[in-house]
């Protein structure tokens, strides 16, 4: 690593100090980009194709937490080796936890959200920690990352905006996977080295309080000062007028409250924390702002309480009602911490609290992704228990259930089953059906060890509609339930006697300008074929060498605006032969839609087809 370092310490200084101060965030980084570079993103294999995005989101994780265990170990003044071994235990964990998502039920947008605030608290877990330093700090690394995210869409953009120039002036012939090693090395690199290269080195330096004079700084305290501090006061004022008209005509909150309370309550808390150094000499609104706002928070959340808790009597707890929950916890703590006067009013308790919070939420049985999926199934069996139509805990086989239940519950039960096949839990109702001679599950395979793998791969969102007529809700007024509809748009592929093979649909769309050619690969019995369309010429290519057909698909066009042929039934499929290759193949399209480019030139936007072919 020191190697590394000095071959670049005298072009980059920011680059030698990230690599240096950082080097498992720098690693992470360089995977996050080998990982997009390399092709693995789309290699049969190295994903589950259920869950594309869970490697970049474990390899972010990885350099989140690299980043919090480099600056602690900073803060206590432990040396490399200890640094070393922080980083690789949360590697290690993280890696598990990304391996075993399904079985630890992982919120991984929950997790990602608690590491990034811990950045910002890492280097302060110590009694005798500065509240002006964790200001400076926090000040100067999140616009430090702002910085960053604008380097990153710059660099992109314009490498981006470079090869699509040289594509339309010199007409030069580049790939179009070139815009994603592009975007693999701003993402994963660029941006985040970036940043660890800011990410401030005095971790004990002091904002000044009082007037400020650094330029973003000035404008930050301004934006508190004549924008923010006075917007709040009003909307306090109006939150605690509607709280005493609902006292006074002793009703209920409305239901769509909790986010109003949560978006002013994180402005509020935000608010405090950028007026800190300026909350004395700022004027008088943010010397009162400053005294009032733990204050200001708690009638808005008693209304948030009393709203959300009565949508869950009624409804069950959901992953959005749930985040409204813990949303609410924190500013909840955060007020009585400050209220009270507990720790003097530490500004760590503000990011630590969510921190702390998030990091709960996103795993385990009281997680986010578990606790709502229980609570709806729950609910499902208190709805049937109370019209006395679950007996034993199965569905009881009259056959007349929908009469039983009002319209209501009827609406409720369907809002369930949509639910959990919305989150791609429908499988958690199974056992609900068990024995019974129509039940809805019959034919899935959806068992206790493999149910969310299946459910994510075959999401047939007719397993739902199955479930609402067993219980009859489909007899009833609810239109939208007699409502089914299906929708294939990844190509699947069909062996017929003989070899033959039929893949479909396969499904390009290019827009009305010449574009570079557009690939899609099918995985046919582990080897990979390759459709590709340049300009209106189709070419599949099989594995095995030299075989291959092309199709012209401007013979699509044979007069002006139309697509007929002689004979050919309305709306019926189009067949197209191939005009070329080694391989017998025909082309079976759906759909298409074509531009004429000139006198004899077409361009094709988008096409739907099937593709016989005999390898």
């Amino acid at each position: 690593m020191a190697r590394i370092s000095g071959l670049v310490s005298g072009l980059v200084p920011e680059l030698k100090r990230a690599i240096e101060h950082f080097p498992w965030s720098v690693a992470a980084a360089s995977a996050f980009a080998l990982y997009f570079l390399l092709g693995l993103n789309s290699t049969p294999g190295w994903y589950d194709p259920d869950n594309v995005g869970r490697v970049p989101a474990a390899l972010t994780a990885a350099f989140l937490w690299a980043l919090i265990a480099a600056l602690f170990a900073q803060s206590r003044g432990l040396q490399g080796p200890v640094r070393h071994a922080l980083a690789l235990a949360g590697f290690l964990v993280i890696a598990l936890l990304a391996a075993a998502h399904r079985v630890v039920e992982l919120h991984i947008g929950f997790m990602l959200a608690s590491l990034t605030l811990g950045v910002g608290v890492a280097a302060y877990l110590r009694r005798n920690a500065s509240q002006r330093a964790f200001w400076r700090f926090n000040h100067d690394a999140w616009v430090g990352a702002v910085v960053a995210a604008i380097a990153t869409i710059l660099f992109g953009g314009g490498l981006s905006a470079i090869v699509e120039t040289l594509r339309y002036l010199f007409g030069i012939d580049i790939s179009y996977k070139a815009h994603e090693k592009i975007w693999a090395i701003a993402c994963g690199l660029v941006g985040p080295i970036y940043w660890l290269g800011v990410i401030p080195e005095d971790l004990d330096a002091e904002v000044t309080e009082g007037p400020q004079t650094e330029f973003i700084s000035r404008m930050i305290a301004l934006l508190g000062r004549f924008l923010l501090v006075p917007l709040l006061l009003v909307y306090a004022l109006i939150l605690h007028a509607y709280a005493i008209k609902i006292g006074v005509e002793w009703s209920l909150p409305k239901g769509r409250l909790g986010w109003m309370v949560l978006t002013y309550g994180t402005l509020v808390v935000a608010t405090a924390l950028v007026i800190f150094p300026t909350r004395q000499s700022g004027g008088t609104l943010p010397a009162l702002f400053w005294r009032l706002w733990p204050y200001l928070l708690l009638v808005p959340l008693a209304m948030l309480y009393i709203a959300i808790g009565r949508r869950i009597g009624e409804y069950g707890l959901t992953q959005q009602r749930y985040t409204v929950l813990a949303a609410g916890l924190w500013l909840t703590l955060v007020a009585a911490w400050h209220g009270l006067g507990v720790g003097w009013r530490d500004l760590r308790a503000v990011p630590a609290l969510l921190a702390g919070i998030l990091a709960v939420a996103a795993i385990g049985p009281w997680g986010v992704q578990s606790w709502p999926v229980r609570s709806q199934v729950g609910h499902f069996s208190a709805i049937l228990a109370k019209h006395d139509v679950l007996r034993d805990g199965r569905v009881a086989p009259a056959a007349d259930i929908a009469a039983k239940l009002p319209t209501t519950d009827l609406a409720r039960l369907a809002g369930i089953v949509d639910h959990l096949n919305g989150t791609q839990k429908i499988h958690r109702l199974r056992p609900l059906f068990s024995g019974d001679a129509a039940d809805p599950f019959a034919g899935t395979q959806t068992g206790a060890a493999d149910g969310d793998r299946y459910v994510r791969a075959n999401y047939d969102w007719t397993l739902g509609q199955r479930i609402k007529d067993r219980l009859g809700i489909l007899k009833g007024s609810l239109v939208s339930d007699r409502l089914v509809s299906f929708h294939a748009n990844t190509p699947g592929v069909f062996q017929l006697d003989g070899g033959r093979l039929v893949i479909g649909p396969v499904t390009f769309h290019r827009g009305a300008t010449p574009k570079p050619p557009v690939i899609q690969n099918v995985v046919v019995d582990g080897r990979i074929w390759t459709i590709a369309l340049d300009g209106s010429m189709l070419t599949i290519e099989s594995p095995d060498a030299g075989r291959n057909a092309r199709f012209e698909l401007a013979s699509l066009v044979t007069g002006r605006g139309t697509t007929t042929r002689p004979g050919q039934k309305p709306n019926e499929p189009i067949v197209l032969k191939s005009i070329g290759g080694t391989m017998p193949a025909m082309l079976i399209v759906s759909s298409a839609g074509l531009t004429r480019a000139g006198v004899s030139d077409v361009v094709v936007n988008y096409v739907t087809m099937w593709i016989h072919a005999e390898p």
